[in-house]
């Protein structure tokens, strides 16, 4: 019998982190009536406002970064950036930072898509997930 309540209890912990986690992090605030076809994407870079870092170059890719299909590059002016992107594709980011002759990159994928939601929100609506990219340098040698 306590085997059987364990694995009842193992089951019951996959079922619920099955579940879409999007349910959990719906901003109602930002949803839309009608379907978006394009996101603000939210890029987070290290404080560039430091004196160790020089020029910060961010580069969008359109697919994965080996196939080389290059959309844009900025040069970044504060640590939080955005960009618009069409959605319902696959994009890299890059954060190419200078540090002391020394030049590290950063790398970061995202697949925006929107999800209609019916339940959480007030009246049903649409919102975009999967909208952050984190380009922050961890360390250097």
């Amino acid at each position: 019998m306590p085997s059987l309540v364990k694995y009842l209890l193992i089951i019951l912990v996959v079922i619920m982190f099955s579940c879409d986690k999007s349910i959990f992090s719906v901003n109602c605030s930002g949803c839309t009536k009608d379907e978006p076809k394009t996101a603000e994407i939210s890029i987070s870079l290290n404080d560039i406002s430091s004196s160790i870092y020089g020029e910060v170059v961010v580069s969008v890719y359109s697919g994965n970064l080996e196939d080389n299909i290059l959309l844009t590059t900025f040069i970044a002016n504060s640590a939080d950036q955005a960009t618009t992107v069409t959605l319902n594709k696959k994009y890299t980011f890059t954060a190419t930072y200078q540090i002391n002759g020394s030049s590290y990159t950063t790398v970061d994928a995202i697949f925006p898509r929107t999800k209609y939601e019916k339940n959480v929100c007030k009246d049903p609506c649409y919102f975009v997930y999967d909208r952050k990219v984190n380009l922050k340098l961890k360390y250097t040698n």
